[in-house]
């Protein structure tokens, strides 16, 4: 036999050539999404492309027999695509090269894609199935299942991707969701043609005044707003973003929600999501609300009007995330709280009615590792609710595994709920548990990457895993290792860089690191060395700052983080005057990050931690020149009961004389077998190691 070297064979009437046409450029032109690519199917590892197809008529003659060539390429494909209708049942050609591919054993690798008829029908001049489709194989005849390209049916774009998704051996759901998110791909030349191509559109739907002329017009504008829409998350250049996204707006709002089915308000929504996203990245924080808040109005309206319909509750708890996220982000933890509990509310609802349905059970999960993270950023966070929410999202993700062992999307994202548990457990400075989780998220990242070599979204999952093992390592004193953890992790993302060097993600995840392991080596290694790399890393840091996707408080104060971390270094190699400009600039940073996000947990703890610098390079209470910081650096009893707080409230009974509070917070702190090296080194210079 052959060895197979298609990756589908379509069959069909010449009556049905148009349809042919339409589904062999299809297909061909069809990118498989990034995140699939490689995934192990039964038939192999999954294509970048279903190329190529097979599609041809000229060559059939008026013989008994199937041409030499269609039998071969018969031979060579992997699937066999029947173009079902009246025609095609009664096609002698289509009949004889069902049986031909049936013959080879892929009875399991034939589609269908019904364009007429009627597949219930009994005769031949009504029905769509040609009769060796029917046949089992076995004496016996059973429907197939078939996509339906007619309007009143699946429709085009759903009928495609069907045939996509049983072609590629992959779930739908997985396949129309990955569709949703396509990494940064896309040319800029391909927003200019679907602008172009939404204009003509738009002209056709204002020329006509009949009411139902200009719904199904409207309908049609929502189909191509959303196949264009799709690509936002493809495009790389920022003004290519934005022009895309300002076009769109101005179709959307020549849209009455009143001429549209509650599908495509739907859909709607789902762009203006999309559109709220793309402003958040270019830090349009006026613009970016204003999306997504209308985005959840619509949902919530259809929820309104339909409660039963679960998709509509689904989509409203994914509405509340999304707006809680960004208000997350921008410091307003009261109104961010408030839609990550109705999100959960959302997702509780959908499991009340579906207890056995594990997407509902993954989606409460979410909820609660969201809460979970909730808690753990907000200074006004309470840390037995982000334990309970922690705990609760890892029971939750490991019954959904239970209820589908293969789905691999459920397995990812047990990962991320593992590093929430583990950042959760840290706020109460249970360091075993927090770096058995951590192990446990690396374990599964590396095991991801494995089945999946070429993603470049695990392998940047894995790099991100092993700097969450190191930062616990360093706090347990397991400098050594948690160094090259960092070491290998910057190592992924070089390569990723190499590969993508516009993708600001990585670029901004490889300066991170490199904060991280000067800081390390700062108190394990060369000092010289380690200043000169300290030093360079500015530049690239306010490199990234100034581009608007990291124009927000998390920026900032990651920026003061690595100069509080500058300050320490230049002060234990003797540079007093550049360790006070450093930390000058530090605290300038946080307290510009903490007049707009009072309760940003981080910041608070990285403030204290300048504080303690300021009174050691000076020998004065920063407070005595800087009054009005005090309100945040007053810490809450439960924040002294993480490893950083509990560190940074010793240092504090320093500043203040009170030693016998001081060795408190380090008994505390050895008890838990914290022995991070600068606070090992904190405890010695001021003598509180001593039982």
């Amino acid at each position: 036999m052959n060895p197979v070297s298609y990756k589908a064979f379509i069959s069909y009437s010449h009556q049905d050539e148009p349809w042919a046409k339409w589904l062999h450029k299809a297909l061909e032109s069809y990118k498989v999404p990034r995140g699939l690519v490689g995934e192990k199917r039964q038939s192999g590892a999954a294509p970048e492309k279903l190329y190529p197809v097979f599609r041809d008529r000229e060559e059939l003659s008026s013989s008994a027999d199937l041409s030499g060539n269609v039998q071969d390429a018969l031979e060579r494909s992997e699937s066999l695509v029947v173009i079902c209708s009246p025609s095609s049942a009664k096609s002698r050609w289509v009949n004889e090269e069902i049986r031909l591919f049936r013959s080879l054993g892929r009875s399991d690798r034939i589609f269908c894609m019904v364009v007429d008829g009627d597949p219930q029908a009994a005769t031949l001049d009504e029905a769509c199935f040609p009769p060796a489709l029917l046949e089992s194989g076995v004496g016996e005849t059973h429907e197939p299942l078939a996509a339906d390209v007619r309007k009143w049916a699946d429709g085009k774009l759903l009928a495609k991707l069907k045939l996509i998704s049983g072609i590629l051996g992959i779930r739908l759901d997985d396949l129309r969701q990955r569709e949703q998110k396509r990494k940064r791909r896309l040319l800029a030349a391909y927003a200019v043609l679907a602008a172009f191509a939404l204009a003509l559109i738009m002209s056709a739907v204002i020329s006509r005044i009949d009411e139902r002329a200009r719904r199904e017009q409207a309908e049609i504008l929502v189909q191509q707003i959303v196949e264009i829409s799709d690509g936002l998350n493809s495009v790389v250049n920022l003004e290519t973003l934005q022009k895309i996204g300002e076009r769109l707006q101005s179709y959307l709002d020549t849209l009455d929600p009143g001429d549209l089915t509650p599908e495509s308000n739907k859909q709607i929504a789902l762009v203006l999501r999309q559109l709220g996203e793309v402003s958040r990245l270019q830090g349009k924080t006026d613009e970016a609300l204003a999306a997504l808040t209308e985005s959840r109005k619509i949902i919530r309206r259809l929820t309104k009007q339909m409660p039963e319909v679960n998709d509509y509750l689904y989509e409203l708890g994914n509405a509340e995330f999304y707006v809680g996220n960004f208000l997350m982000e921008q410091g307003d933890y009261e109104l961010a709280g408030g839609a990550f509990r109705r999100y959960a509310d959302s997702a509780a609802e959908l499991v009340r009615r579906e207890p056995e349905n594990p997407d509902w059970i993954m989606e409460l999960s979410y909820t609660h590792s969201n809460l979970a993270g909730f808690q753990n950023l907000s200074g006004a966070g309470n840390i037995k609710t982000a334990l309970e929410h922690a705990d609760a999202a890892i029971g939750l993700v490991e019954s959904a595994i239970e209820l589908a062992p293969g789905n691999k999307s459920y397995r990812a994202h047990y990962a991320t709920i593992l590093a929430w548990g583990a950042d959760t457990y840290l706020r109460v400075c249970n360091l075993g548990e927090a770096l058995s989780l951590r192990i446990k998220t690396e374990q599964l990242a590396l095991s991801s990457l494995a089945n999946q070599p070429g993603d470049y979204s695990l392998k940047k999952k894995h790099a991100y895993a092993l700097t969450g093992v190191a930062a616990v390592q360093r706090q347990v004193g397991l400098s050594k290792q948690a160094l090259q953890n960092l070491k290998t992790a910057r190592s992924i993302l070089n390569d990723l860089m190499e590969i993508d060097n516009e993708n600001l993600d990585y670029r901004w995840g490889t300066v991170k690191l490199d904060v991280l392991i000067f800081d390390l080596l700062g108190e394990t290694g060369d000092m010289e060395t380690t200043l000169q790399s300290a030093a360079a890393l500015q530049d690239p840091i306010l490199e990234l700052l100034d581009l608007s996707e990291f124009e927000h408080s998390m920026g900032d104060s990651q920026y003061a983080q690595y100069l509080l971390d500058y300050s320490a270094l230049l002060w234990r190699s003797g540079d007093l005057w550049g360790a006070q400009a450093a930390l000058e600039q530090s605290i300038a940073q946080l307290t510009s990050v903490l007049s707009t996000s009072e309760n940003d947990r981080k910041s608070r703890e990285r403030l204290a931690r300048a504080r303690f610098l300021w009174w050691e390079q000076r020998g004065v209470d920063l407070l005595e020149s800087q009054a009005g910081l005090k309100p945040y650096l007053k810490q809450k009893d439960q924040e002294k009961e993480s490893c950083r707080g509990a560190d940074n409230a010793a240092r504090t009974a320093i500043i203040e004389g009170d030693r016998n509070l001081a060795r408190e917070s380090v008994n505390y702190l050895r008890a838990k077998g914290h022995f991070e090296p600068a606070f090992v080194r904190f405890c010695s210079t001021y003598d509180l190691c001593r039982n």
